[in-house]
């Protein structure tokens, strides 16, 4: 028997944000809490895509500038609202793929760590039906805590080992290891910087799909 699930991670890996939005909700933030590009952090478009693509912790980053965590995200929403995030989203065009998996009868779910106001404004872009979507949130901890992938497996129907989980970040890679689940990258841009190393990568989710649910 093949596989009967397909999890995903959403920002980055089924979706993704304009990167003129990237540094310029980045650096309006750093800019009002005092820290310019004058400062160790070099130019802010280095650390704008260090802290969006999750290549590092984003607190450990946040902290290395000596600022207030809470201080920060508060000032960040104001230049990242759903509207505005939505509005900056794009939709990776190989997402094709998720539909044609469904014809087959394969389970799909997203798992992010995206709060779900701005969740279902990403999925909204995506012409597709998950089977299940979960965001983390108060009763689910962020990755690579494994709750939200188990709630997600569980609803859907399928045991960790029917299943393969495909994310691109640092976190995606430690939430597979930690539910030993089948994980991947998807390799969406050049400088992936991971501390670990996942099952797989993949370029697309043509490849991915040519690699576990072939025709």
């Amino acid at each position: 028997m093949g596989l009967k699930a397909a999890i995903f991670d959403l920002d980055g890996t089924i979706v993704d944000t304009k990167q003129e939005h990237i540094y310029d909700s980045v650096g309006r933030t750093l800019h009002e809490l005092g820290v310019t590009s004058s400062n160790a952090i070099g130019a802010y478009g280095d650390f704008a895509n260090q802290f969006w693509k999750g290549f590092k912790s984003r607190g450990e980053l946040i902290r290395s500038l000596g600022l207030d965590e809470d201080l920060f995200w508060n000032t960040f929403r104001k230049y990242d609202s759903p509207t505005v995030r939505v509005s900056n989203t794009f939709v990776y065009s190989d997402f094709v793929v998720l539909d044609e998996l469904r014809r087959r009868g394969i389970k799909t779910g997203i798992v992010t760590d995206a709060p779900d106001y701005v969740a279902t404004g990403e999925l909204g872009l995506v012409d597709h039906c998950f089977d299940y979507v979960v965001c983390a949130g108060e009763k689910i901890l962020s990755k690579p805590h494994t709750g939200g992938l188990m709630h997600c497996l569980k609803n859907v129907g399928v045991r960790v080992e029917d299943a393969v989980y495909l994310g691109n970040a640092n976190v995606d890679v430690e939430l597979g290891k930690n539910a030993r689940i089948l994980s991947g990258i998807v390799v969406r841009e050049e400088g992936y910087q991971l501390r670990s190393t996942p099952d797989f990568f993949v370029r697309d989710l043509f490849e991915f799909q040519e690699r576990f649910f072939p025709r």
